[in-house]
């Protein structure tokens, strides 16, 4: 406290708060409130509970430290109707108007939180919450739309996260009010503006923090309803981790703060990229084996073309050699028959042709004749031969032995050498050498010629 030239007196901030939490303390002293927990923190590590109690015109902040919290049977919830002992004060830091609760029982549920589980119960019957009716994000995600409230932090906490971990994804902001009783139609309205937006593919609808009666606008009917109807998918990121609205049961997704669905966008296109990366590493190593492979048989085929090479420069070299041969022989045998060509045109020069052909005539005159000598040379011989081979043959003809006297037996067919052959009574045949006998054997007679 000072004083100016006027001499009056000038308080400082602190010094009023102080005032003023001294006056509040004093004036009131602890007082029973009734009311309906519409929002609730509790803090870590000190264990301190945050929460607000209302009725149907207003509202009172609450603090509970953890020495008074932990002599509380249960933990409130949201819509929780609790009755609490405490007294009025000022957070003289903030110059805060707050309730510090001692002692907190339950008094029932709130209003608010009936309405919630009425709503929540009859969309849930319709089957809005289905999980088969959601629908599964895109594996790759270009561009967003985000339906919030363009000039508060929720919008900056996804663009900074966008842009840290997924740069390349375009953002539609459609800006609506997230809060008041217009509310609900500017959702409405901004959720079909994305829908209808060709480049969306995906709907984030996002909000800060707060009691539930700030956030009742995302509990509303018509919202759920057009979340659930809405073509392309749905992330709900409204409010703190512990808030929860019917606009998260009915989305596709519900993150549990607004940087939270901003990094499942990351997530899903990191994902993506980590896939494609493994690929192309996969992919790398694939083409590098095989580089190596072809390498290795490159350079074999070269090796051994330079191999095959030396064989067939070495082979050239020897075809020219004896192409160099050959034509060589070839000179010289042309050479010889031009020389021998040469000598017999000198000879038949010299020759007469009269003379020539009378020698030709005397030649085969002469070889006539020493052929028809020796073919009857060879025709006496023959004749002599033959007439030999004849006096052999007459010698051994049977008819010749028949002309002496002989005759020759025969039993049917067989000739007859011995009486064996024969028995009495059988008919033989006599061949004589002019005709022959028919005759029986009457009489045999074993004793040999002698």
């Amino acid at each position: 406290m000072s004083y100016d030239s006027t001499n009056q007196t000038i308080f400082s901030i602190s010094e009023v708060n102080k005032k003023a939490r001294l006056v509040l303390e004093g004036q009131i002293g602890r007082l029973r409130i009734r009311g309906e927990c519409s929002s609730m923190h509790m803090h870590k590590p000190s264990n301190h509970w945050y929460f607000t109690l209302k009725d149907d015109k207003s509202s009172i902040s609450c603090v509970m430290y953890s020495r008074y919290a932990a002599q509380v049977i249960f933990v409130p919830k949201l819509g929780d109707s609790l009755l609490v002992t405490g007294y009025v004060t000022i957070y003289e830091v903030k110059g805060g108007y707050q309730l510090i609760v001692e002692k907190m029982q339950q008094a029932g549920v709130g209003d608010l939180y009936i309405a919630f589980e009425a709503m929540k119960n009859k969309l849930a019957k319709e089957g809005l919450f289905a999980e088969s009716q959601k629908k599964i994000l895109p594996n790759w995600i270009n561009h967003v739309g985000v339906v919030t409230s363009p000039s508060g932090a929720v919008i900056r906490d996804i663009l900074n996260v966008l842009k840290q971990t997924a740069p390349t994804v375009m953002v539609d902001v459609i800006p609506c009010t997230v809060q008041g009783k217009v509310a609900k139609t500017e959702i409405v309205k901004a959720i079909k503006i994305a829908e209808q937006t060709s480049e969306i593919e995906v709907i984030i609808i996002a909000r800060g923090g707060g009691s539930i009666e700030d956030l009742w606008c995302f509990n509303e009917e018509e919202v759920a309803r057009a979340i659930f109807n809405c073509s392309k998918p749905v992330i709900s990121a409204i409010g703190h981790e512990t808030d929860f609205t019917i606009a998260d049961f009915t989305a596709d997704i519900r993150a549990a703060t607004p940087s939270v669905a901003a990094k499942l966008i990351a997530d899903k296109i990191c994902r993506v990229v980590n896939k494609l990366e493994e690929s192309k590493n996969i992919l790398v190593r694939v083409i590098s084996h095989k580089l190596e492979v072809l390498q290795g048989v490159l350079a074999n085929l070269s090796h051994r073309l330079s191999k095959l090479e030396r064989i067939i420069f070495t082979n050239m070299q020897l075809l020219d050699d004896h192409a160099q041969t050959m034509q060589a022989l070839i000179n010289n045998k042309i050479s010889t028959y031009k020389s021998r060509l040469n000598e017999i045109e000198k000879q038949l020069i010299q020759l007469d042709p009269i003379q020539l052909l009378i020698k030709r005539n005397n030649q085969l005159k002469n070889l006539q004749e020493k052929s028809q000598s020796l073919m009857v040379y060879k025709l006496k011989q023959y004749r002599s031969l033959c007439l030999s081979l004849a006096a052999r043959l007459e010698a051994l003809n049977p008819l010749s032995v028949l002309k002496r006297g002989y005759s020759i037996v025969k039993k049917n067919s067989d000739v007859v050498t011995s009486y064996n052959q024969v028995n009495v009574g059988d008919e033989l045949d006599i061949i004589l050498n002019e005709g022959y006998l028919s005759s029986k054997v009457c009489k045999s007679n074993k004793n040999q010629l002698k």
